[in-house]
């Protein structure tokens, strides 16, 4: 297991996992990627994004009870600017459906 704090900047950490609860549903426009709101065992929150999988998945999710294991996580490290202040965050791809675990 590892935290986000361990990753180096877009790296694919293979034979790792991120195990985190999921928080809630990002919206947006577009169905692909469904991004989720999560946080992992320490704290860190950051965005998941999975590839390949239909929206209906998102209704198997009880949000802030839920948990999914990510296995290989390829992590990016992003930021945006808002109102003047640079906000820095975790994104988390997936897009192997069989380097997931949900509860």
């Amino acid at each position: 297991q590892m935290d986000l704090s361990e990753f180096s900047q877009d790296k694919i950490t293979k034979n790792k996992f991120i195990s985190a609860k999921i928080i809630q549903l990002v919206p947006k426009i577009g169905e692909i990627p469904i991004s989720l709101f999560c946080c992992d065992y320490k704290g860190f929150f950051f965005i998941l994004s999975i590839y390949n999988l239909d929206k209906i998945f998102v209704k198997y999710i009880n949000f802030q009870e839920s948990n999914i294991v990510i296995f290989h996580p390829y992590i990016v490290e992003s930021s945006f600017s808002y109102e003047g202040k640079k906000f820095d965050y975790y994104t988390v791809k997936a897009t192997e459906l069989s380097n997931l675990l949900l509860d």
